[in-house]
């Protein structure tokens, strides 16, 4: 979800200082409108396969001034930092992190822009999701809703700002194909991107430096048919047995499957591959 500073390797010395650091932002921190501080928080029970250290400091801010306020005060003293989005997709050390965890409180779990009737003909709607949303529970009301376009997001887990950061996807689709505008919190404040700025790939996107993303308008189209949320269910059935096995062995490294071909009409071509079906790369992925 973000592009926080952090380092591999952290040396005793270095770690000591970093925590006589985290002493003082903590201090300036609780000044602030909308943050609530954890000192060595335990990361294990925010990751989804539940194991690692504590963080050195845990910040959830609960707006985006809080968050763009929380940035700027850790630029300024220069501490690594990293956001947490739904932790599906990292393992944390046993020592921990030495550093400050950013976390998108449950103000950043919300929908907007959802038709509320069916329309008569297709068309496109653009509905704006907050960060902190976790992106299989938006592809499922989606369907049901009768908007298409994320039936193939039914079984990835996380949130909808970490499945931007690294453009997450399946069955051939990923969300940069859905992606109309970005939202980012940096230390210097809040601005929308256009999807068509930021540099996309096989499950990365290059967001700018020391950003968190905070909101995505992402582009489906409403007035389908009706079959929508029944593609979306067996998409997401697939996907659960899958991450289940995967979660059980602490690993999911695969090749990616192949397009299925049936399903090009239903939705647009990939922009990672310009335009054409997606080739997933032949080698085995971890991921």
């Amino acid at each position: 979800m973000s592009t926080g500073s952090a380092s591999a390797s952290w040396p005793l010395s270095s770690r000591y200082a970093l925590m006589v650091s985290a002493l003082a932002l903590a201090h300036e921190l609780r000044g602030v409108d909308g943050v609530r501080l954890w000192a060595k928080a335990p990361l294990a029970p925010f990751t989804t396969i539940g194991t690692g250290g504590k963080a050195n400091l845990l910040v959830t801010v609960g707006s985006t001034p809080a968050l763009v306020a929380t940035l700027g005060l850790l630029e300024a003293s220069g501490s690594p930092w990293l956001c947490l989005g739904a932790g599906s997709n990292l393992l944390v050390a046993d020592t921990g992190y030495p550093g400050a965890v950013v976390k998108l409180d449950e103000s950043f779990h919300y929908v907007e822009g959802m038709p509320t009737e069916p329309f008569a003909e297709p068309r496109r709607v653009v509905v704006s999701v907050g960060a902190g949303t976790y992106l299989a529970r938006l592809a499922a009301v989606a369907a049901e809703t009768g908007l298409a376009g994320l039936e193939f997001a039914c079984g990835i887990p996380g949130s909808i700002g970490g499945g931007v950061a690294m453009n997450a996807g399946a069955h051939g689709w990923s969300l940069v194909d859905v992606v109309q505008e970005v939202e980012v919190a940096t230390a210097a404040g809040v601005h929308w991107l256009p999807a068509s700025s930021l540099e996309w790939g096989y499950r990365w996107c290059r967001l700018p430096a020391e950003s968190v993303v905070t909101a995505v308008r992402i582009g489906l189209t409403a007035g389908g048919p009706a079959s929508w949320s029944v593609i979306a269910r067996s998409f997401g059935s697939g996907a659960s047995r899958s991450l289940a096995v995967a979660a059980a062995s602490a690993a999911s490294s695969r090749t990616p499957p192949a397009t299925r071909q049936d399903d090009g009409s239903r939705l647009p071509a990939s922009k990672e591959c310009g335009g054409a079906a997606p080739k997933y790369p032949t080698s085995t992925r971890t991921s």
